[in-house]
């Protein structure tokens, strides 16, 4: 975006700060990536007085991109990435080139604004004599560009657990839901977990060098035990015919790392073996019952 002189004061002006975060991703993996450069900014030289300046957001830091909207974990001018520059050419000695940035949320829009205070001293004579004359002034040159959205955090998860108490087959049902805004779901229970990841990250770099992840919609489950962990559709079955609630732990996270709260549903279907079918009685009962039947024709025949 072409950089411009501004010449009006700004109000509830905020610094860019940096945040550290974690290493360049790999497929599937939680998280977004460090940009280091170098960049490549557009350099727009704009001039006001004696002074020379450009400024240019060149990207976001964390910035991940989704369904072609873009996110950060935070307010988007606290991840600007700034690149600028200013020079003086003055009829005399330049003492002071002072230059600062600050960036600001402008609605829709983050807005970089260099701040530049050239101080100055030239030479001035007359019929008698030369002295020396102090000068100043300070100017200002802006780029804007689109904000990033703040990535929406969910506070809570609500789990679905069943445990279905038999003697032929016991085990518990476990149900997150669908959540939009998680990257995977961790499921822990005892020594095992398993993992379902409902997206997949890519690396890209923007024109100006920066990085960013790109999430796709995914289906991905990494189980790390499928003696205890089976699946059922979206729902993970634990085999185990001593179910503890406490020993389960449901964890959302979401592409910046960060964990929601858990609040668990917990139901105990208990099989009561006078009133439910039994899978064993049925295998030994048929079998006895064709013998008894072909036995029994066989003496009215024999009769």
């Amino acid at each position: 975006m072409r950089a411009c002189l501004i010449i009006f004061p700004l109000l509830f002006v905020m610094h860019a700060a940096a945040s550290p975060f974690g290493d360049a991703i790999a497929n599937f993996s939680n998280g977004s990536v460090q940009n280091m450069g170098p960049y490549f900014p557009d350099v727009d030289w704009q001039e006001s007085g004696y002074v020379r300046g450009w400024i240019d957001i060149v990207g976001f830091r964390e910035m991940i991109r989704e369904n072609d909207t873009d996110f950060v974990p935070d307010n988007a001018s606290d991840f600007a990435i700034v690149q600028y520059d200013a020079k003086a050419n003055v009829p005399g000695v330049v003492t002071n080139l002072l230059k600062s940035v600050q960036v600001l949320q402008n609605g829709n829009n983050v807005v970089a604004i260099l701040n530049v205070g050239l101080s100055w001293k030239s030479i001035i004579c007359d019929d008698k004599s030369c002295w020396e004359v102090s000068h100043h002034e300070e100017v200002q040159f802006q780029d804007s560009e689109k904000s990033p959205k703040t990535y929406p955090m969910n506070e809570s998860l609500n789990v679905t657990v069943a445990f279905y108490n038999n003697s032929y087959s016991p085990k518990a049902v476990v149900n997150a839901g669908r959540n939009n805004w998680t990257l995977s779901e961790k499921y822990i229970y005892s020594s095992g977990q398993i993992e379902h990841f409902s997206k997949k990250g890519y690396v890209r770099t923007n024109e100006k060098g920066v990085k960013y992840v790109t999430y796709y919609p995914a289906n991905i489950w990494k189980n790390g035990n499928e003696t205890l962990f089976s699946r059922m559709d979206d729902s993970v079955v634990i085999n185990t015919a001593n179910f503890n609630l406490s020993d389960l732990t449901v964890t959302a996270v979401d592409p910046y790392s960060r964990t929601g709260s858990t609040s668990y549903n917990y139901s105990r279907i208990d099989y009561s073996p006078y009133k439910a079918f039994s899978p064993e009685f049925f295998f030994i009962f048929l079998p006895i019952s064709i013998i008894y039947w072909v036995a029994k024709k066989s003496i009215r025949r024999i009769l």
